[in-house]
């Protein structure tokens, strides 16, 4: 029979163990605690089935995407716990999602790159910013990376399963200019590394929201220009071919790539164009 006597807080603490021991990794765990725990804050005297989809959307706030998420981190909640009798309903489900424009895609431009790694070298943002911006790795793939799966010699990186956005394993080629670049002997991702890169970003002029990922779009973008073939890019980030060919083909120039792709410590230091 169902259990109609968890209230959100409770469940809310049988839900997050439950993500834990599946195994859902750190980030997701902290997303769901942060919109799911907002929604039990404010009414942690209420059990799971009396929630009602008006008292959901009274709290979405935010632009859009925002809303979206909260709606997502939500529908998921409540699917769990009428799966376990806490309720007979998902009340997330009733609310319409609001539209989200999707965004003009971004890549830096090669002055943009010369002024950020001039900014970077000898720092600890420095592998941290290499691994993204030239060989097209994901923020989440960096934090997750370890120097054992990084073959300076072999030039390869080996993305773990356990590593990838999608938990399947692939081989991302370092391209030579990386090489230069990666210190094997500084950290891949120094504590507190995104909130001190914040700051960077700032200096560098990259901090407005359209630069988000901004790093991996320039790389992937880079790729297609080079290398003229989708198919070769796509293995190589990891990615699909409707991405790449709705948000990064054609956003730079050949010529621009041919010189992104022989940027060394030495040659970035040259004066910007």
């Amino acid at each position: 029979p169902p259990d109609r006597s968890k209230t959100l807080v409770e469940a809310l603490d049988s839900f997050i163990k439950a993500k834990e021991n599946a195994g859902r990794r750190p980030r997701t765990i902290d997303d769901l605690k942060s919109r799911v725990g907002r929604l039990a804050s404010a009414h942690p005297d209420l059990k799971v089935h009396e929630i009602r989809s008006e008292q959901l959307e009274s709290m979405l706030t935010g632009v859009p995407q925002t809303q979206v998420n909260y709606i997502r981190a939500w529908k998921t909640f409540f699917s769990w716990t009428i799966g376990k009798g806490f309720c007979s309903d998902n009340p997330a489900s009733l609310i319409e999602r609001p539209s989200v424009d999707r965004g003009i895609p971004v890549a830096l431009s090669l002055d943009q790159v010369k002024t950020l790694l001039q900014a970077v070298v000898g720092s600890l943002f420095q592998n941290f910013v290499v691994l993204q911006l030239f060989c097209g790795l994901r923020r989440g793939e960096v934090e997750r990376l370890s120097w054992d799966d990084v073959h300076l010699k072999k030039k390869i990186i080996v993305i773990q399963a356990g590593v990838a956005k999608k938990r399947d394993w692939r081989n991302v080629k370092i391209p030579e200019c990386a090489i230069e670049w990666l210190d094997p002997d500084q950290q891949i991702y120094p504590p507190s590394v995104e909130w001190k890169f914040k700051k960077l970003r700032k200096q560098t002029g990259i901090s407005d929201r359209k630069y988000s990922n901004v790093l991996r779009h320039t790389a992937i973008s880079f790729h297609c220009a080079k290398h003229k073939d989708i198919n070769l890019t796509k293995h190589w980030a990891g990615t699909g071919v409707d991405p790449i060919y709705n948000h990064y083909r054609a956003l730079v120039d050949a010529d621009d790539a041919e010189l992104f792709w022989s940027l060394t410590p030495e040659n970035s230091k040259l004066e910007l164009d």
